[in-house]
C-alpha cells in the first residue's frame, strides 16, 4: 500500500510539474515584467540591423509575439501575432483583454525604442487588425514636455547617457506608459 501511495504521490508531482512548465510558456511579458539591465543592454541599436532591433524588441513587453520586423525607410514597423509556445488564447487574452493594456503596451515600446534606437524615424505597431504608429519627433516632442534633461539627438548616439537617462527616469517612464491616453491621439 505504502509503494502505491509513493507512486501516486510521484505521478501527481509529474503532472504538476508538465502542466506549471506549460503555463510559463504561454506567460507574455508586461511592462512591469521588464528587467532593465536587460534593455539597457540593448542601448546603441541602430536602425539597419534586424538582429538587434529583434534583440530588443524581446526584451519589451510582448517581445515573445514579435512576428515580423520591417525596417525600411528607418522606421521600426512591428507585427504581433501567435507564434512559438504561445497559444491563440493566450495571445488573444494578453493584447485583446482591453485597449488600455496594449495601448499601453506600445506607448512604453515606442517610448523605449525612441530612446534605445537613435536613428529610427518612426515607429509602428500592427496587432492583427489594431495598430499605432508614431513619428520620432512627435515622441521627441513628447519626451522633451516630461524631461528638461532629455537627451539631445547627439547625446542619444552616447549609450552611456541613454542608459543614465533611462534608470533614473524610470520610473515616470512607466507612468507615462501607464497614462498613454494623456500623450496619444487614438485613432
Amino acid at each position: 500500500m505504502k509503494k502505491q501511495c509513493l507512486v501516486f504521490a510521484f505521478i501527481l508531482l509529474l503532472v504538476a510539474g508538465c502542466s506549471s512548465g506549460k503555463a510559463s510558456s504561454q506567460e507574455i511579458k508586461t511592462v512591469g515584467d521588464v528587467q532593465l539591465s536587460s534593455l539597457l543592454n540593448e542601448s546603441g541599436t541602430y536602425v539597419g540591423n534586424n538582429s538587434d532591433v529583434l534583440a530588443l524588441l524581446s526584451h519589451l513587453p510582448g517581445g515573445e509575439t514579435v512576428e515580423k520586423v520591417n525596417l525600411s525607410d528607418e522606421k521600426i514597423t512591428v507585427t504581433y501575432d501567435v507564434k512559438g509556445n504561445i497559444s491563440d488564447e493566450a495571445f488573444q487574452s494578453y493584447w485583446f483583454s482591453g485597449n488600455q493594456d496594449r495601448n499601453k503596451t506600445l506607448f512604453y515600446n515606442a517610448i523605449h525604442l525612441s530612446l534605445l534606437v537613435p536613428n529610427a524615424r518612426g515607429y509602428e505597431f500592427h496587432v492583427q487588425e489594431k495598430s499605432m504608429s508614431m513619428t520620432r519627433d512627435e515622441m521627441r516632442m513628447i519626451l522633451s514636455d516630461e524631461f528638461a534633461d532629455l537627451p539631445s539627438e547627439d547625446e542619444l548616439m552616447e549609450e552611456e547617457t541613454v542608459r543614465a537617462f533611462i534608470t533614473t527616469h524610470e520610473e515616470k517612464l512607466e507612468k507615462m506608459a501607464n497614462n498613454y491616453e494623456d500623450y496619444v491621439d487614438e485613432k
